[in-house]
């Protein structure tokens, strides 16, 4: 008589993770930097910036760096970036090679004010009174702006204020209909922040602008938000 077969104990395969925009992600255990290969890099934290699928069609995600792993990268091999034109502060992996965990608990200080500037700043951060305002960089802007989509609705009305040679400065009045995230490039996210969506002329025309040249009337829910993050923006790059 045949033997009944036993079932197999293998199980099901593992789900293709999925990222999102702004996920806090760790590099899985024996993970080797894909530009430099005896460099292991497993245990890095960041947060997912960009998903995209390279030319065969494996899902990536561009992770940047967070605060801790940051310090953890040599002077030189920061310089060994730069002279290979890469990146120190972010990489392109593969979502196997990431795990979603969970973002570092925000603390809650009493002693903030919400009529103290820099205490609102801290506060999008989860810092203390005793903590020094982050300077502007790709990974505090992300932070900024994942604070800012939970908490400013759009639709409002606002006015867009920029340099236009020779006309020097121009103010126009603008709808704000949405809020994006910085620009990938580390160039670009510096120098122009978050961005948002404004239209003109009833929808007709639409623009990204930085969101640091948005006004918005004191009377609208959205000014203090704006205002705080234009403050911050100007002043710590």
């Amino acid at each position: 008589m045949k033997p009944e077969s036993s079932p197999s104990r293998k199980g099901p395969a593992r789900p293709r993770p999925s990222f999102r925009l702004g996920d806090y992600v760790r590099v899985r255990s024996g993970v080797r930097d894909p530009n430099f290969d005896e460099c292991i890099i497993g245990g890095w934290t960041g947060r997912v910036w960009a998903t995209f699928e390279d030319r065969t069609g494996d899902k990536l995600c561009a992770v940047r760096w967070d605060s801790t792993t940051l310090q953890k990268i040599l002077p030189a091999a920061r310089k060994r970036c730069t002279r290979a034109i890469l990146d120190y502060t972010g990489m392109d992996l593969p979502e196997d090679d990431l795990v979603r965990r969970s973002a570092p608990r925000a603390r809650s200080d009493p002693k903030l004010s919400n009529q103290n500037l820099n205490d609102r700043i801290r506060r999008v951060f989860g810092l203390t009174a005793a903590d020094r305002v982050p300077d502007v960089s790709p990974d505090t802007l992300l932070t900024y702006y994942l604070y800012l989509e939970k908490r400013v609705e759009c639709p409002f009305e606002a006015v867009h204020r920029h340099r236009w040679e020779p006309l020097g400065t121009v103010s126009s009045r603008v709808t704000v209909t949405g809020i994006l995230a910085p620009d990938e490039s580390p160039e670009s996210c510096l120098e122009r922040g978050v961005i948002c969506i404004t239209s003109e002329g009833g929808g007709l025309t639409t623009h990204d602008v930085p969101l640091s040249l948005i006004e918005v009337e004191k009377s609208l829910p959205q000014h203090r938000l704006g205002y705080d993050y234009a403050i911050w923006f100007a002043n710590n790059r």
